[in-house]
């Protein structure tokens, strides 16, 4: 973003280097609400920041000639909506990793599944900016490197929602843990056998 304000906006490198900030610094304000996004569920939360992501892919797109401040505004309105809904979309996520963890598993037990959620976040930190350079490199047109960014919420999207709807339908269903908890080797189950012993050393205790 910061070259193509530069080449295509006309601001010099150090004022593009202050614009380019203000999506993060408008960012840091929605994180203190991010809490309440348990209200709506996993299920409609996620869904709520992904239709804030798409709001902010669209307000990128430019539409006419550039001129005036008006599509620079548009630009950083919706790069501070994707950004922000990008950043907090992690909050509904962490309540459904003791569904997918498997406590004896090598890798997917609880410590794998926060490392490897982190990985790919530092890993996308790293190449997203990378990509978007060799985007622009084709070409400075602002279109194709919103295209790029909407190809790629459009997978995630989809991955995301498909993942959902297969960690939910247990409890859809009203089958509880499902499968891996009836085996013993879910996480979510770890859960459950902990609080029933807390349970039983109560009772004993009162007893």
């Amino acid at each position: 973003v910061l070259l193509l304000l530069v080449r295509n906006y006309g601001i010099s490198e150090k004022v593009a280097g202050f614009v380019v900030s203000v999506p993060v610094m408008c960012s840091v304000p929605v994180v203190v609400f991010a809490g309440r996004l348990h209200k709506l569920g996993p299920e409609w939360a996620i869904r709520l920041l992904s239709f804030v992501e798409f709001l902010g892919l669209v307000l990128m797109f430019q539409v006419g000639e550039l001129g005036g401040l008006g599509p620079l505004v548009m630009l950083m309105v919706g790069s501070t909506l994707l950004y922000a809904a990008n950043w907090i979309s992690n909050v509904p996520l962490a309540p459904l990793r003791r569904r997918i963890c498997i406590r004896d598993h090598w890798a997917l037990n609880v410590e794998g599944v926060t490392g490897l959620n982190l990985a790919m976040s530092f890993g996308g930190s790293f190449y997203g900016p990378v990509v978007s350079r060799a985007v622009l490199g084709v070409s400075m047109k602002q279109n194709l490197l919103v295209a790029s960014l909407a190809l790629a919420w459009l997978g995630c999207f989809l991955a995301v929602e498909l993942g959902v709807q297969v960690l939910l339908q247990d409890e859809r269903a009203g089958q509880g843990v499902g499968a891996r908890g009836r085996e013993g080797g879910s996480c979510q189950n770890d859960v459950g056998l902990n609080d029933g012993k807390r349970t039983e050393r109560a009772e004993k205790a009162a007893g």
